[in-house]
């Protein structure tokens, strides 16, 4: 059994709304994408 996972890069528009928290400390950021945000591309 394969397990073939697509690594993609997805582009996020980095404001409050979407990007509500971002931990410098450590290098996190938290993400709420509206609805359809990361299948854009597929």
């Amino acid at each position: 059994m394969t397990n073939d996972k697509k690594q993609m890069t997805v582009l996020i528009p980095f404001v409050e709304a979407i990007a509500p928290v971002v931990d410098l400390k450590s290098n996190r950021i938290e993400i709420t994408p509206p609805p359809g945000l990361l299948e854009i591309n597929n």
